[in-house]
């Protein structure tokens, strides 16, 4: 608790490397986790700025994805969700994609919503932390995304697999 508000912190055990995670470790990847988010809720800020300016229906904003599983989904949810991903990999210009989102439902802003949480990123240089699969998570959701109404509505170009990203996985 820090001036009455209630706050929650994760403790990393196993970060993919032989060894005990330090408490100054601990502190790296949280801050990087972080980051994470305030990019996460940058990119969905200018996602629903978007789809208001086009006129796109979208879930007001629970797994949606995983960290090498990119579902393609049927309900209003799910299809937000995944639009999402491929907005934030457009407008990231191909550097950053999100993915393992999951979400709670919560009152937000008066209304139904979803609070995002968790999420995993993945970059051409594999060096935003915990679970960045590198060129290899972003190939993935290349070959495994599929566009649908709201990825077309807001304009979303088709997503084709990066020549360079695709020799390097192979």
């Amino acid at each position: 608790m820090i001036n009455s508000d209630l706050y929650v912190a994760k403790q990393f055990f196993d970060v993919g490397i032989p060894g005990i995670v330090t408490a100054t470790d601990n502190g790296k990847y949280l801050k990087a986790d972080l980051i994470r988010l305030r990019l996460g809720s940058w990119f969905l800020s200018r996602f629903h700025e978007l789809a208001k300016q086009r006129g796109v229906n979208i879930f007001p904003v629970i797994k949606f994805s995983g960290t090498m599983q990119h579902p393609i989904a049927n309900d209003k949810h799910g299809i937000t969700v995944a639009a999402f991903a491929h907005f934030v990999y457009e407008f990231s210009k191909h550097k950053m994609v999100f993915a393992d989102i999951q979400g709670s439902p919560m009152t937000v802003n008066g209304g139904d919503g979803v609070i995002l949480f968790d999420v995993m990123t993945h970059s051409p240089e594999g060096d935003s932390r915990i679970g960045d699969h590198g060129k290899e998570g972003i190939a993935t959701f290349i070959q495994q995304h599929k566009c649908d109404y709201i990825c077309t509505g807001l304009g979303l170009l088709p997503l084709e697999e990066d020549s360079e990203i695709k020799d390097e996985v192979e």
